[in-house]
C-alpha cells in the first residue's frame, strides 16, 4: 500500500482530489468550506486587532470560504464589507450558501474595481491555488494599486499558482496565507514563497486516511526521510569503516582557489567520514586531521578504499576539472559535481549525461544550472521545480537546485523541498560546506538522495542556530557537533 507522509505537498488537483473524496465519505463540502473560512477569521484575530476589513470574494469555493470569514470577523465585532467578483446569485453550490448567510454589505465588482474606502486590511478570497493563468486585467491593477494594506490571502495570494510556485503575470505579497490540509509547493518555492508571507496551515477535519489518486511528487524536507541512515560509531569501527573522502582541490598556480575544497573537507569530516584527503597539485594547509595528497587525481581514483569523490569547490575551470570528472565517474563509486566541476561542462549537459554512470549529486545554484542546461528543452521549462525535476530524471541523478527554496530532486522526480533555508546562507564558502557534508555522508554509505537532502537540511539547521549577525560559512562548520547532537538525541533510538 501506498504510504501518504504529513510532509508530502498536494497540488491543487490532488487537493481537489482529497475535497471529493471527502464529500464522497460524508463530510460535506459546506461543512468543510465553513472551516476554512473560520480558520482563516481565526488566523486574522490571533494576528491583529479589530480594523476594517474588505473582502474580496471570487466565483467558486475560494470566494466561499471568504464569505465565511467575512460573517465570522462580522459576528465577532470586526467592521466588514464583502466585494463580489460575480453577482452572487450566479454562485453555486457551497459558495452560493455561504453567500446567502452574510447579511452585511455586498459590493457587486464593476470596471476597475471598488474604492477600498476606510479598509485596513484586505482578504484575497478571489480565485485560489487552482488558477494558473494571469489575474484579470482589472483585478491585477486592483490589487496592484492597494499594495499598501496588509493581505490576507486564502490558500494563495491569487495569481499565484499553488502547484508550482510560478506566477504567470502577477500575484500580490500577502503578509499571511491560510491554508488547509495540507500545504502546497507554490508556498514554498519560488516566487510564491516570497509572496506567501507567513503560511498558516489550518486542519479542517479531513482525514488523515483520505489521500489523493496521484501520488505527490514534491515533500518538505524532514528528518523522517532520511534519519534511518544515520548511524553512532560502532567498538568495531575505525576510520576505513566510516568512510574515506576524495576531495579535489585548486590552487591559484593552477587558477584555482584552495580556500573553497579546505572547508569542503573540514565540513565532510564533521558530517562523520572516517577520512578525508584533499588532493592538490600544489602542497595545502589544513586541518592535521586531513591528508593532504599531491599525487595525480587519476592516481587517487584508483585507490580501492575511497568511498566517495568531490569534484569542483574551487577547482577552476576547464579541461583539468574536465578529466578529473571523467576519471572520477569511471569509477562508478559515489559522486558530488559542485562550483566548477559543472561549469565546465556548460553546454554539455548531454555529453556529462553519457559519462555519468554511479550515484551521482549534482548542486548547481540557479546560474550554474542555467550555464550546464543552455541550449536543451530543459532549461526552457518552467519553473524551478519543473526543471529540477526533468533534469534529475534525465541525468539519472540527485540534482540539489540551490537557492532560497532549495530543491533535492531524485532521478524518479521525486523531490523535497528545504522551507527554512536562510538569507545568511548567501555567503561565500556556504556551498562549499554543503557540499563538503554531502561528500561525508556519501563516503560513509548514504544513498544519494539520503545524503543529499540529510546534508542540506544539517546546513540550514547550522545557519539557523547561528543566531548573531555577521554569520560566515567557516561558522556552520563549528555548528555542526551541536547541531549533529541534537538531532542523535531526538532521532535516533537508543
Amino acid at each position: 500500500m501506498t504510504v501518504f507522509e504529513p510532509h508530502d505537498l498536494y497540488t491543487a488537483p490532488q487537493m481537489a482530489q482529497v475535497d471529493a473524496k471527502a464529500a464522497a465519505a460524508g463530510i460535506p463540502v459546506s461543512t468543510l468550506m465553513a472551516r476554512a473560512g473560520e480558520a482563516v477569521a481565526n488566523a486574522i484575530i490571533d494576528r491583529w486587532s479589530p480594523r476594517p476589513v474588505l473582502v474580496l470574494c471570487g466565483p467558486g469555493n475560494n470566494g466561499g470560504d471568504g464569505w465565511v470569514a467575512a460573517r465570522v470577523l462580522a459576528e465577532r465585532g470586526w467592521p466588514v464589507r464583502v466585494v463580489s467578483l460575480v453577482p452572487p446569485a450566479r454562485l453555486t453550490g457551497a459558495a452560493a450558501d455561504h453567500a446567502a448567510r452574510w447579511t452585511g454589505p455586498v459590493t457587486l465588482w464593476e470596471g476597475d474595481g471598488p474604492a477600498a474606502g476606510d479598509a485596513a486590511l484586505l482578504v484575497d478570497a478571489l480565485f485560489g491555488a487552482g488558477l494558473n493563468r494571469p489575474l484579470p486585467p482589472p483585478v491585477r491593477r486592483w490589487l496592484a494599486r492597494h499594495t499598501a494594506v496588509p493581505l490576507v490571502a486564502v490558500d494563495v495570494p491569487s495569481g499565484l499558482d499553488g502547484s508550482t510556485g510560478q506566477v504567470p503575470d502577477w500575484a500580490p505579497r500577502a503578509a499571511l496565507t491560510v491554508t488547509f490540509h495540507r500545504s502546497k509547493p507554490g508556498h514554498f518555492i519560488m516566487p510564491g514563497k516570497a509572496l506567501c508571507g507567513d503560511l498558516r496551515l489550518s486542519d479542517i477535519g479531513i482525514p488523515a486516511a483520505i489521500l489523493p489518486t496521484d501520488r505527490p511528487t514534491c515533500r518538505l524536507n524532514h528528518p523522517a526521510l532520511w534519519s534511518g541512515f544515520f548511524r553512532t560509531p560502532g567498538l568495531n569501527d575505525h576510520k576505513f569503516t566510516r568512510g574515506w573522502a576524495m576531495i579535489r582541490a585548486g590552487h591559484p598556480a593552477a587558477g584555482g582557489m584552495s580556500g573553497a575544497a579546505i572547508l569542503s573537507s573540514r565540513a565532510a569530516r564533521r558530517a562523520g567520514a572516517g577520512l578525508v584527503s584533499l588532493v592538490a597539485e600544489h602542497p595545502l594547509n589544513d586541518w592535521p586531521g586531513t591528508l593532504i595528497s599531491t599525487l595525480p587525481w587519476t592516481e587517487t581514483c584508483m585507490e580501492r578504499r575511497a568511498t566517495a569523490f568531490l569534484i569542483g569547490p574551487g577547482n577552476g575551470r576547464g579541461p583539468a576539472t574536465r578529466a578529473a570528472v571523467l576519471a572520477a565517474a569511471a569509477t562508478g563509486k559515489p559522486l558530488v559535481l559542485d562550483a566548477d566541476a559543472l561549469t565546465s561542462f556548460a553546454g554539455e549537459a548531454e555529453f556529462l549525461r553519457r559519462v555519468l554512470s554511479g550515484p551521482c549529486i549534482l548542486t548547481p545554484h540557479e546560474g550554474e544550472f542555467s550555464r550546464l542546461f543552455a541550449g536543451t528543452p530543459i532549461e526552457a521549462l518552467p519553473g524551478r521545480l519543473a526543471k529540477a525535476q526533468a533534469a534529475a530524471r534525465w541525468l539519472g541523478v540527485t540534482l540539489i537546485l540551490k537557492g532560497p527554496d532549495t530543491l533535492i530532486a531524485h532521478p524518479d522526480g521525486l523531490t523535497s523541498v528545504q522551507a527554512d533555508a536562510l538569507p545568511a546562507l548567501a555567503t561565500a564558502g556556504s556551498g562549499d560546506v554543503l557540499a563538503g557534508l554531502i561528500v561525508g555522508l556519501l563516503a560513509q554509505g548514504f544513498p544519494a538522495g539520503a545524503a543529499a537532502e540529510a546534508a542540506v537540511w544539517l546546513h540550514a539547521s547550522a545557519a539557523a542556530a547561528f543566531r548573531d549577525a555577521g554569520m560566515i560559512a567557516e561558522d556552520l562548520i563549528e555548528l555542526l557537533p551541536d547541531i549533529l547532537l541534537n538531532f542523535y538525541e531526538k532521532s535516533l533510538p537508543e
